[in-house]
C-alpha cells in the first residue's frame, strides 16, 4: 500500500515537471493543483511551488506585479509542507517577495539589522525606528501587505521587549492595534510571547488598558498552545514545591479581576471556556476554587459564592480576597467593615486599582457608624493617591466629605485600626479552624521584602509536638512586651504554595508546664556579664538562664520548658546548630527536684576530714561531706549518688576535666550494708 502511495505521488510530481521542462506551464499549474487537493503531501506541494515560481516570475516581468503577489502568497502556504526543501524554497521566494511585497526588503534589511545589532542602546533605537516604520506602513491607504505579517508581529514583540516598562499607553495601544490586525500562525510561540507581554503592560497601566478586550480578540479558542496551560514546578516543602502559574492562569486571573473591579455583570464566554480547561487540569486547585468563586459572585449568586469564598480563605490568604467577601457581607455592616479592613490591613500596595473601591466603602461605613476620624483619614489617602496618579475623585468623595463633621480630627494610626477592626472578620471565616496551643519560644527580628527592607519584630511559635510557626503579634492585636514563655492558642492555615500562616492567636488558659516536658536543672553560677545563670540538668548537660542576680540563689533547683531552636540548617560539611531556649523557670523543692537525677553507682576511693572522695562505674570523680551519707562510709564502700558531671576546661591547657558533683546520697542496699 505505502509503495503504490510513493509511486503515485512521484508520477504526479514527475508529470508536472515534464510540463515545466516542456514549457507548458498552464497545463502544468492545473495539473500541479489538481495533485495537490486530492494528495497535499511533500511531493505534490514542492511541484506546484516550482510551478507557481516559474509563472510568477514571467508575469513580474510582464509587469503583473498584483497577479505575482497572488502566486507568492499561494506560495507561502505550501512551504511548510515541503519537507527538506522548505529551505531552498524559502530562499526562491524571498527574491519574489521583494518584487512582489511593498517594503518586504526594507523589512528584512531593519529586522536584521537590529537582531545582529550587539550593542543593547543601539539595539533598542533601532527596534523603536523599526517600529515607527511599521505604524507609518500600517497607517497608510495601502497597509501592510499580508506576506509582511509575520515579520511584523516580530517587530510588535521587540518593540514590548524593548521598551519594557518604559513603555507609555500610547505605543501599547499602537502596538496592539497592529497586532490584531495581523493575520500570523496561531497557534504559535510567538502569539503566546505577545500575551505575556501585554499581562506584562497591563500590570503598568492597570485600568487604563482593557485586557479582556484584547484577550477576547487574541482569541484563546485558537492561539493557545498545550504548553500554555502547564505550570512550573520549583523546589519547595514536602518535596512538591510552590508552582509557578501557568500563562492561562494569569490571563484568567487578571480578565476576572478586571472584569469585577468594573462591576461587570456579564462574563465573556471565553472566560468560561478557559475556567472550565484549567479545571479539568487542577480541579482541586486553589486558583481553580477561587476562580469559580468569583464567577458566582459575578453571576450574583451570592449564597454559593459566600461559601465557596469562605472555603477558599482557608488555604488562600491574599488581601483582595477579603474585599471581595466584603461585599458578599452587606447584611451585616460590622462584619463587612471587618472584612475591608481586614483587606486594607494585609496589602502592601495602596496603589492597587482595587483598593479604591474598599477605601471607599470602608469609608462609607465608618461614618454610618460615627467614626469620621478614622474615615476622614481614608478620604484623604484617596485624594492624595488620586493626585499623584492623575485619576479623577470620585463623585460620592464630595459626599462622604460633607457626612464629616467640620472639625474633625483625622486620624492618624489607621494601620493600628485595621488590626482591631479586622478581628470580627478573621474570627467569622476561621470559626471552624481548631486551635493548637503553641508557647512563644522566642523574638527575633525578622527583614521583609515588602515593605522594602523593613525590620520587624516576630514571634517564634513552638507546638508540644515541635511544629514551629512565626507571627508578627502587632497583627495579631497582641500587647507589647516579653511574650516568652507565655501560651497562646493559635490558628493557622497551611496554603497549598506557602509556608503555614497564623491567621488568629489568644492567650490560652491552659498551663504550658502541662503540655511541654520539663527539665530539672541545679543553678552553679552567675554571670555578671551575661546576665545569666549557670545550670546543670539532670543529663549532665550546662545551660544559661537568662535573669537578674536576684531571681535566683546558687544551689537552687529550677524546673523549665527546654526547646531547641535551629539557627543552621545541617549541610554535608558541617552539623546542624542549636540554640537551647528555657522558658517558664519555676524554683522547685530539692526533695521534688532530686528525684530527677539518676542514681549513680560509685565507690568510695578515701575518707579524709570528713571528705568523702568517689569514683563513678564511669571513672568520673569527686568529693563530698560525710554528712551527706545516712551512714559512716569508707575506702572501699560502694554506695548510690544522685547528681551531675561537672565538666571545667582549663583555660591555659585547654584540657576538659570532668567532676562529679552529688547531691545526695542514697540509702545502700539491704546486701552492702553491715
Amino acid at each position: 500500500m505505502r509503495v503504490r502511495v510513493i509511486e503515485y505521488e512521484s508520477m504526479g510530481y514527475k508529470e508536472v515537471m515534464a510540463l515545466r521542462q516542456e514549457g507548458d506551464l498552464e497545463s502544468a499549474v492545473k495539473l500541479a493543483r489538481e495533485d495537490y487537493k486530492e494528495s497535499p503531501n511533500q511531493w505534490s506541494s514542492s511541484a506546484l511551488f516550482w510551478v507557481l515560481k516559474d509563472v510568477a516570475t514571467g508575469v513580474i516581468e510582464g509587469g503583473e506585479i498584483d497577479t505575482a503577489a497572488e502566486m507568492v502568497a499561494e506560495m507561502e502556504t505550501l512551504i511548510e509542507g515541503m519537507g527538506a526543501t522548505a529551505p531552498m524554497a524559502e530562499e526562491s521566494l524571498a527574491s519574489l517577495r521583494q518584487s512582489v511585497v511593498p517594503h518586504f526588503g526594507e523589512l528584512n534589511e531593519l529586522l536584521t539589522g537590529y537582531q545582529t545589532e550587539k550593542n543593547p542602546y543601539h539595539r533598542r533605537d533601532q527596534v523603536r525606528q523599526t517600529f515607527d516604520k511599521v505604524l507609518s506602513w500600517h497607517n497608510s491607504k495601502e497597509g501592510l501587505h499580508k506576506a509582511l505579517h509575520p515579520r511584523v508581529a516580530q517587530v510588535v514583540s521587540d518593540f514590548f521587549e524593548s521598551r519594557n516598562k518604559f513603555i507609555t499607553i500610547e505605543e501599547v495601544r499602537q502596538a496592539l492595534r497592529i497586532y490584531l490586525s495581523l493575520e500570523i500562525e496561531r497557534p504559535s510561540a510567538l502569539n503566546s510571547r505577545v500575551l505575556d507581554q501585554v499581562l506584562r503592560v497591563k500590570s503598568l497601566f492597570r485600568e487604563r488598558l482593557d485586557f479582556t478586550d484584547f484577550l477576547t480578540k487574541w482569541d484563546p479558542a485558537k492561539s493557545l498552545r498545550p504548553e500554555d496551560w502547564q505550570r512550573g514546578s520549583g523546589k519547595g516543602r514536602k518535596d512538591r514545591g510552590p508552582e509557578t502559574p501557568s500563562l492561562v492562569d494569569r490571563a484568567l486571573t487578571v480578565a476576572i479581576e478586571e472584569l469585577m473591579d468594573r462591576r461587570e455583570t456579564k462574563v465573556p464566554e471565553m472566560i468560561y471556556e478557559l475556567f472550565t480547561g484549567l479545571e479539568s487540569l487542577y480541579p482541586d486547585d486553589r486558583l481553580v476554587k477561587l476562580t469559580q468563586a468569583r464567577l458566582h459572585l459575578l453571576e450574583g449568586e451570592r449564597a454559593t459564592a459566600l461559601e465557596e469564598y469562605q472555603r477558599v480563605l482557608m488555604i488562600y490568604s491574599e488581601p483582595r480576597i477579603w474585599g471581595e467577601l466584603a461585599s458578599l457581607l452587606s447584611d451585616d455592616p460590622a462584619l463587612e467593615a471587618a472584612a475591608l479592613a481586614k483587606a486594607l490591613k494585609e496589602e502592601t500596595d495602596d496603589y492597587e486599582p482595587y483598593l479604591l473601591t474598599v477605601r471607599l466603602h470602608y469609608a462609607k461605613l465608618l461614618i454610618d457608624r460615627g467614626d469620621y476620624g478614622k474615615a476622614l483619614r481614608e478620604l484623604r489617602i484617596i485624594a492624595q493617591i488620586a493626585g499623584e496618579r492623575g485619576r479623577k475623585l470620585p463623585q460620592s468623595y464630595e459626599k462622604m466629605q460633607e457626612m464629616i463633621p467640620e472639625g474633625t480630627e483625622e486620624d492618624k494610626e489607621n494601620k493600628a485600626h485595621y488590626i482591631l477592626d479586622a478581628q470580627p472578620a478573621e474570627a467569622y471565616v476561621y470559626r471552624s479552624l481548631a486551635a493548637t496551643p503553641m508557647i512563644v519560644m522566642d523574638v527575633i527580628a525578622l527583614r521583609l521584602k515588602e515593605p522594602m527592607r523593613q525590620v520587624v519584630p516576630m514571634l517564634k511559635l513552638s507546638s508540644p509536638e515541635g511544629r514551629v510557626l512565626l507571627t508578627n503579634p502587632t497583627e495579631m492585636g497582641l500587647p507589647e512586651g516579653d511574650l516568652r514563655g507565655k501560651l497562646f492558642d493559635v490558628k493557622f492555615i497551611e496554603p497549598e504554595d506557602s509556608h503555614a500562616i497564623v491567621v488568629h492567636m489568644e492567650p490560652s488558659e491552659a498551663d504550658p508546664r502541662d503540655l511541654f516536658p520539663l527539665r530539672v536543672a541545679y543553678i552553679t553560677g552567675y554571670s555578671q556579664g551575661m546576665h545569666a545563670f549557670h545550670l546543670i540538668d539532670s543529663e549532665s548537660k550546662h545551660h544559661y538562664l537568662p535573669g537578674e542576680e536576684e531571681d535566683f540563689m546558687i544551689g537552687d533547683f529550677v524546673n523549665f520548658i527546654l526547646l531547641y531552636d535551629t539557627i543552621r540548617k545541617p549541610t554535608p560539611k558541617r552539623p546542624a546548630q542549636q540554640r537551647a531556649l528555657l522558658l517558664a523557670p519555676h524554683r522547685i523543692d530539692p526533695e521534688e527536684a532530686l528525684a530527677d537525677f539518676p542514681l549513680v553507682p560509685a565507690r568510695v576511693i578515701s575518707t579524709e576530714e570528713s571528705r568523702v572522695t568517689i569514683e563513678t562505674d564511669e571513672g568520673v570523680t569527686g568529693t563530698f561531706s560525710q554528712s551527706l551519707a545516712p551512714i559512716e562510709l569508707s575506702e572501699g564502700d560502694s554506695c548510690t549518688l544522685r547528681g551531675f558531671v561537672f565538666r571545667k576546661r582549663d583555660r591555659f591547657t585547654g584540657e576538659q576535666r570532668s567532676y562529679f558533683v552529688t547531691l545526695s546520697v542514697e540509702p545502700l542496699p539491704t546486701d552492702q550494708l553491715g
